[in-house]
């Protein structure tokens, strides 16, 4: 005697077919080129740089979003020093440090993430061009990476600056010289960019750092990312594992606020701004052409 149909399986295929017709046109997709690579024995990290680029940006797009829903891009009114209205932006930092839940441990994953996708970056630069990787028919690749790689230091340059501490407030002065000493374009740049004032200059950063630059660096990832990405899981999970150790045991000090109008202390920018800050201090050579020239002619 046979067996009487499943009803499960009578209530399964709908959505198997669902599945399978999803499945189906996921094919023509970026997704399914996607492979995961258990190597049998040790490979070098450095053919992974880009992806693990890739994995960093991730984990900064979490953080990020996590951290926008306590910062307050404002400035307020600095008329009395000591009000929490002077420079709210800076405040609701501090108070994601002092006051939030985990907001210290994910800021410090932020910012070691956003170091570690700066060096990873750079790296993958320097390793595809002494390889001689870009040879390979793979201009195009060569072309849109250099891209992102700059591009990637202008977000890290956007985000620092939204704290507006006395650090932040240093790469401001050093990018808004450059602006206003290009040629031709320069004033209108500066005040496309800039604005007129620091309740300006905080929103438009907002929104360079938070919408317009990654929508950018995704558009540019869409043709840079080769046919079929190879992600290597276990160096994928240690550079992951080493940002999140690193958030947990080294926090990242708010620095000084920065007030208008007030004497500032003697500070250095971040790391990786460092030459560009030894290049403009050199007399007798135009701002634009020791901070942007020279360092293109090096690109």
């Amino acid at each position: 005697m046979a067996a009487p149909p499943s009803k499960t399986k009578g209530f399964l295929d709908p959505i198997v077919a669902i599945l399978r017709w999803v499945w189906d046109r996921l094919e023509r997709t970026l997704l399914l080129a996607l492979k995961i690579v258990f190597p049998s024995r040790f490979i070098s990290p450095l053919g992974f740089l880009g992806m693990l680029t890739v994995v960093v940006f991730i984990i900064l797009g979490v953080t990020g979003a996590l951290l926008l829903f306590h910062y307050s891009p404002a400035f307020g009114d600095c008329t009395d020093a000591t009000s929490s209205a002077c420079n709210q932006a800076f405040q609701s930092v501090a108070d994601i440090n002092n006051k939030v839940d985990w907001g210290l441990i994910i800021r410090n994953i932020h910012y070691e993430a956003s170091n570690a996708m700066v060096l990873l970056a750079v790296m993958h630069m320097f390793y595809q061009y002494f390889a001689g990787r870009y040879k390979l028919r793979y201009e195009m690749l060569w072309i849109t990476g250099v891209i992102l790689g700059v591009i990637t230091i202008v977000e890290a340059y956007t985000g620092y600056d939204l704290i507006l501490n006395i650090r932040g407030q240093l790469a401001i002065n050093i990018g808004r010289t450059l602006t206003l000493d290009s040629p031709v374009i320069g004033a209108d740049l500066a005040n496309i960019i800039f604005g007129f004032g620091f309740s300006d200059i905080v929103l438009r950063f907002y929104a360079f750092h938070v919408f317009i630059i990654p929508i950018i660096m995704l558009a540019i990832m869409s043709i840079h990312l080769p046919k079929n990405l190879v992600l290597d899981v276990p160096v994928s999970s240690a550079i992951t594992g080493i940002i999140l150790v690193m958030g947990g045991l080294f926090p990242v000090e708010v620095g000084v606020k920065y007030i208008p109008n007030l004497p500032t202390q003697i500070t250095f920018p971040e790391w990786y701004f460092t030459s560009l800050y030894a290049f403009i201090r050199v007399q007798h050579l135009n701002p634009f052409i020791a901070g942007a020239i020279i360092p293109a002619i090096f690109v």
